[in-house]
């Protein structure tokens, strides 16, 4: 199990509607919009002629890993728009087996489909601040540890609950501070997406900033999912904002 910060997930998401629109008003090369980040060459665009999807590992540093998928849809901007709404509907899968959005005022009650798996609880029991492998806060690892390992009740249950409650206040921290509840994670992740600086400085000033910058006529959500990486379930909330 790994949690991931808050709105750490959906800078890409975020600005397809409007890059889309651009592109399909201007008529310009659609890709330029990611340089210069990520050049697509001209045997990549015969791939995609051909629809065949582009998977490539950008370049990053330390502990991070940087990917970039492309793959051709035939779809207009307002029904991909509708899509990234419905974001149970888009993710669901084998790969993403539990997900749910968020009420406008998040609540436990919205995080009751979200389960552990039982390498979870076992790793849980285990861990402690320091010496656990699991993406936790040291008053976390503790929480869920001292519940795993209390009275020999439904442990289950009991830890599940703990943990709904930790990303739920982690969501809320995010609702009230935004980046501050992550800084240097949040600004990790934005100064590695120049073309968003360049190209839409008024959605990166929003991600930065929020809640004290608002994005005119953008409408955003939260919502948590349970995904397959690399053998392992990982555990995330997200924000999303759409123009």
């Amino acid at each position: 199990m790994c949690i991931r910060s808050v709105a750490s997930a959906c800078i890409a998401i975020s600005a397809l509607p409007a890059f889309s629109r651009a592109a399909a008003q201007t008529h310009t090369d659609p890709f330029a919009f990611l340089r210069p980040t990520v050049i697509l060459t001209g045997q990549d665009r015969q791939r995609l002629d051909r629809q065949e999807p582009i998977i490539r590992i950008l370049p990053a540093s330390g502990h991070e890993l940087a990917t970039v998928a492309v793959s051709t849809i035939d779809v207009g901007p307002d029904a991909l728009l509708g899509s990234v709404g419905d974001i149970v509907g888009l993710k669901k899968s084998a790969l993403v087996p539990e997900i749910g959005r968020f009420s406008s005022q998040p609540q436990l009650a919205d995080l009751q489909g979200l389960t552990l798996d039982d390498g979870d609880i076992v790793e849980i029991a285990n861990c402690r601040p320091g010496h656990c492998d699991l993406k936790l806060a040291p008053e976390e690892v503790v929480r869920l540890h001292e519940t795993a390992t209390g009275p020999p009740t439904d442990v289950r249950a009991a830890v599940e609950a703990e943990f709904r409650q930790i990303i739920l206040n982690r969501t809320l921290a995010y609702l009230h501070r935004g980046a501050l509840a992550e800084p240097q994670n949040f600004s990790i992740l934005l100064d590695h997406c120049p073309f968003l600086e360049n190209r839409m400085p008024e959605l990166v000033a929003y991600f930065r900033s929020y809640p004290d910058v608002r994005l005119p006529g953008a409408e955003s959500f939260l919502y948590w999912s349970k995904e397959a990486y690399a053998r392992r379930r990982h555990s995330c909330a997200a924000s999303t904002a759409s123009a």
